[in-house]
């Protein structure tokens, strides 16, 4: 995710209408069909945060460091005290890589699958230059 200060005209530069963009990045689940390549604001730190919580540190071969433990959490017994461990995790992951992002873990959710095959996730947080809470919701599973 990469930040920048940069104003970008939302109709014209004449009519003085503009919009600020903070964040921008790829869409990792881009498609020429249906998904935007380039992502704005909440859109690209939701992105961002999703590919660092699904990243297995050395996955990325140009950045071998990038990542979380969470990916290989997956396969272990759910119980309250892997939950725990995940949320050690997500937050190391999140203070290195994403320093902007302050999960906020009173209202986030990490919690086994019915079916015990993984976890689902709603995490709030919120991102500095931006106003208020996000959310995002996701299913990590095997």
């Amino acid at each position: 995710m990469s930040q920048t200060s940069s104003i970008f005209p939302l109709t014209s530069p004449i009519q003085g209408r503009y919009i600020r963009i903070l964040y921008l990045d790829v869409n990792s689940r881009y498609t020429q069909d249906t998904q935007q390549l380039v992502l704005e604001n909440i859109n690209a730190v939701n992105n961002e945060l999703i590919n660092l919580i699904m990243t297995a540190i050395g996955e990325r071969h140009f950045e071998p460091e990038f990542g979380s433990t969470l990916p290989g959490l997956i396969f272990d017994q759910p119980t309250q005290f892997t939950t725990w461990i995940m949320e050690d995790a997500l937050f190391k992951a999140v203070q290195r890589w994403l320093p902007n992002v302050r999960i906020n873990f009173d209202q986030s959710i990490i919690a086994p699958l019915d079916n015990q095959t993984g976890y689902y996730f709603r995490l709030v947080y919120s991102v500095e230059g931006i106003t208020g809470n996000i959310s995002v919701d996701f299913v990590f599973s095997t």
